[in-house]
């Protein structure tokens, strides 16, 4: 009897065994991830500095380029004085790249009689997505074109620009 029952046990485990496992649960797990880094920064050690200069019956211009040379061109006459590319550095998380905007329109610098100068042409040491070193850091100089009119007004002339930068 319990060779016949063990018998019949075994062929019925056997015939039901793909009907069991075709209503078997399957799992498959997966992660979910997330990564949290440090904000952009940016700060400005140095502004962009035309210097001093002497304009004449000729316009003319004074471009600073990203590594603080001076020219001039026209009839713009350059006096030793204080001048550079505006300075900039940049902190956020190690090797990350990021956008790096500069003006691409002209803008203008007035006195206190609202006189203008446009500055235009701008430069920047640094691709449009640089990457940050292994400290997290860059540093970025930005340079432009100043034009100076025929008998441009005395006086000191002021403004600003923008630069962003983003993830």
């Amino acid at each position: 009897m319990i060779k016949i029952k063990l018998s019949t046990v075994l062929i019925l485990v056997i015939l039901l065994y793909p009907y069991s496992y075709a209503q078997q649960s399957v799992l498959q797990f997966a992660n979910a991830t997330g990564r949290v880094i440090d904000r952009l920064a940016i700060d400005k050690l140095d502004d962009l500095r035309f210097g001093t200069i002497i304009s004449s019956k000729t316009p003319g211009t004074v471009t600073i380029s990203t590594e603080s040379t001076r020219s001039s061109t026209g009839g713009v006459t350059l006096i030793p004085s204080d001048y550079g590319a505006s300075f900039f550095k940049i902190l956020g998380t190690p090797y990350s790249s990021f956008a790096l905007t500069i003006p691409t329109a002209s803008i203008y610098i007035t006195n206190n009689n609202n006189a203008s100068m446009e500055v235009k042409t701008w430069t920047k040491d640094r691709p449009a997505r640089p990457t940050l070193n292994s400290m997290g850091y860059l540093e970025v100089r930005i340079g432009a074109t100043l034009v100076v009119d025929t008998f441009q007004e005395i006086g000191n002339y002021t403004g600003t620009f923008t630069v962003t930068v983003n993830y």
